[in-house]
C-alpha cells in the first residue's frame, strides 16, 4: 500500500483524536463549541486535496498535524493568505 492511500486514514485517526480534545472541542450549557474547527478543518482538507495530488509529502502532512496542536496550544494563529496557511507566533518576549 502506498503513502497516498494512508493518507485518509492518517486524517481520519487525527480527527478522531480531535474529538476527545478539549481544546478543539467542549460543551457548556449544552451547547457545543468549537471556535477553531473551520481553520483545523479547512487545513486538514487542504492536506488530503494536496497529498492525493502527490504536491506534498506524508511527512509535510504530519508537520501539519504538529503545526494545528500549536494552534490549539494558542502558540500561534493561524490564517489563509493566497491559497496557503501561515503561521503568526503568539509568544511575547
Amino acid at each position: 500500500m502506498n503513502n497516498n492511500t494512508q493518507t485518509p486514514e492518517l486524517i481520519s485517526d487525527f480527527v478522531d483524536g480531535l474529538l476527545d480534545d478539549k481544546r478543539y472541542c467542549y460543551v457548556k450549557n449544552s451547547v457545543y463549541h468549537a471556535p477553531k474547527a473551520f481553520v483545523i478543518n479547512a487545513l486538514l482538507n487542504w492536506c488530503s486535496r494536496e497529498r492525493m495530488a502527490n504536491r506534498i509529502s506524508r511527512d509535510e502532512v504530519i508537520k501539519k498535524f504538529k503545526i494545528i496542536e500549536k494552534y490549539l496550544d494558542g502558540q500561534i494563529e493561524l490564517k489563509w493568505k493566497n491559497g496557503k496557511v501561515t503561521t503568526i507566533n503568539q509568544s511575547v518576549a
